[in-house]
């Protein structure tokens, strides 16, 4: 027997803290009775949500893309835009885990395991994202390398309120472009923070999430997730 918070999310239809919220809000039953944070459950009791019987378990879809340019990762469609849903195949409602804007490339992670999905997504597991960054303009003189690359581990203040962002790991790499490593997430983290030393990304590339690699892929590609990355990712503290 399983927590029936993550019960719920195993069904691909939830995350793990909206089955909570859904908990919480009195919406779920478990055998005819008003169901409780922390009760366990198994496949012979009738979990229903909103008087509606959960299906049952999904088969789990784990899948890395290689998402191109000019894409956006989102579950919403618009006719205007392309979606990164296009270039994977039609299946099961999925999990976007590390969303990148339309100027942005990289991996991306899909799933319908909401437990997954809720550890690799919340800001307190803290899971290491890798980045390509190249700033525009002049070749950036080595002093000036020196100065933004301790401002990028130190903090930057990216405005809006939100305070100090900074780069757990950044290396200059030469050619104005550089690899860093993020714990915190951010929107557009790394573009605010290099526009608040005013400098403009023009090309960012995420390499890996959790220790997970694009490797060989290729630009627009996809690929089942193996076993040794799904441990992975499932043992990151």
């Amino acid at each position: 027997m399983e927590v029936l918070q993550k019960v719920i999310a195993a069904s691909g239809q939830y995350s793990r803290r909206q089955a909570e919220e859904l908990i919480r809000a009195k919406r779920v039953t478990l055998n005819e009775e008003p169901a409780k944070l922390g009760q366990r459950a198994g496949e012979n009791d009738v979990i229903l949500i909103d008087g509606k019987p959960l299906y049952g378990v999904a088969e789990k879809l784990y899948y890395k893309l290689y998402k191109p340019l000019d894409y956006t990762c989102t579950t919403r469609v618009f006719e205007s835009e392309r979606n990164i849903f296009e270039l994977l195949p039609k299946t099961q409602k999925l999990t976007i885990v590390g969303r990148l804007d339309k100027d942005s490339v990289g991996l991306v992670i899909l799933t319908n395991d909401g437990t997954l999905a809720h550890h690799l997504t919340h800001p307190s597991f803290m899971v290491k994202k890798e980045y390509e960054a190249m700033v525009g303009g002049e070749l950036l003189p080595e002093v000036l390398v020196k100065k933004l690359t301790k401002a990028l581990k130190s903090g930057i203040d990216i405005g809006e309120g939100e305070g100090l962002a900074w780069a757990d790991e950044a290396t200059y790499l030469g050619q104005n472009v550089f690899h860093m490593v993020l714990t915190q997430g951010r929107k557009r983290q790394i573009r605010r923070m290099f526009e608040a030393k005013g400098l403009n990304v023009i090309t960012l590339k995420r390499l890996s999430i959790g220790g997970v690699r694009l490797g060989d892929m290729t630009l627009g590609s996809f690929q089942t997730m193996n076993e040794k990355e799904i441990k992975m990712l499932r043992n990151l503290k």
